[in-house]
Parts: structure tokens; sequence; C-alpha cells
């Protein structure tokens, strides 16, 4: 999703919910900004996939079910889609690279060549999927009760200026970070 995505979600239980990944064999770029079903995404109905993750004991054994559902897909996975994996978890990672320069060269391309990758494997540029990671990463530090100052935040996750992060972060949470700070450490 490039835009706000807010599911309202009700009653009790777990939820997981798994950050983007290429997912399926083929190109994923016609799936950006759609929400499908998981019959049409992997061809297993809901009610066949949905038992498995929330009926786990704890959130480790909700991640390694959600993993052991992805893994067949990723096993089936040609050379482009596995390196855009790769690309993925490098990008994810704590201290990850925070620019398309950095990650092409930890993966050993050129910027160009990333963007080609992610178009049709990722269904966004690559950029957008640092800054989504960068900006996910923003949002579990501001929810904690020693989040530093927003300005020293927006540099170490690598944005130019405290301006830009405002802006970045209201456009993908839909709130400023100043509110969204306020309303969870009132909250906790």
């Amino acid at each position: 999703m490039r835009r706000v995505f807010e599911p309202r979600l009700a009653g009790r239980g777990r939820v997981l919910g798994p950050r983007l990944r290429p997912l399926l064999a083929g190109p994923v770029a016609g799936l950006t900004d759609r929400v499908l079903s998981t019959e049409t995404l992997w061809g297993r109905s809901s009610v066949a996939v949905e038992p498995l993750v929330p009926d786990a004991e704890d959130a480790a054994s909700m991640c390694a079910q959600a993993q052991a559902i992805r893994r067949p897909l990723i096993q089936q996975a040609r050379r482009p889609e596995a390196l855009a994996e790769q690309a993925m978890t490098i990008t994810a990672a704590e201290q990850g690279p925070v620019s398309v320069n950095a990650l092409a060269q930890i993966l050993g391309m050129s910027e160009r060549q990333l963007q080609r990758l992610f178009r049709p494997h990722v269904g966004v540029p690559p950029k957008r999927v640092a800054q989504r990671f960068r900006l996910q990463e923003a949002v579990h530090r501001l929810s904690s009760q020693e989040a530093a100052e927003l300005a020293t935040l927006a540099s170490s996750l690598g944005f130019f200026d405290q301006a830009h992060f405002r802006c970045e972060f209201n456009r993908l949470i839909g709130r400023s970070s100043a509110s969204y700070r306020r309303a969870r450490t009132s909250a906790g």
C-alpha cells in the first residue's frame, strides 16, 4: 500500500501483520494498492490458512507458522524473485541500508538494475520499501517511553531533515509524528 491503510479490527484475539515481501513466483507490480484474498494470491483459501497462524501459542510461533505457509512459495521463486527477497531482507534488517545506492552496493548491482528488479517483483520502487521500513522503525521507537527527540530520530533513520521525516511520516501513518508520540506515550 502506498497510502494510509488502516484496517479496522474488532473482537478479541491476535493479529499478525507480515511486512511486505515478494510472495509470488511471478511479478507482483499489479498487486500494488490492492487488497486480495489468500486464495487469489496463493491458491489456498483463508479458511485453510488463517487457523494455522492465530492458534499458535505465542508471537514467535505465529511467525513460524506464517513462514511455513510462505516457504513453498519462496522455494518456487525464480532467481529474480529470490534476489528481490534478499534485497527486502537486507532492507528490513535493523541498521539496514537507508538509501537505494547503499542497497545496490550491498547487492553488487547498479541503482538502475535494482529499480528494474523491484518494479515487477516487489511492486514499488526500492526507495519506497526502504522508506517504509524506516517509518515502521520510527513507529516502533515512538511507541517506546525512551523515544529520542524527533530531529535525532529522523537523522538516525536516514532522513535528510526533520521536516522530510515529518512529511513522510504523516503521509504513511496519517498523522504527525509528534501527535503519534503523544498518543502512544499517554496510552502507555
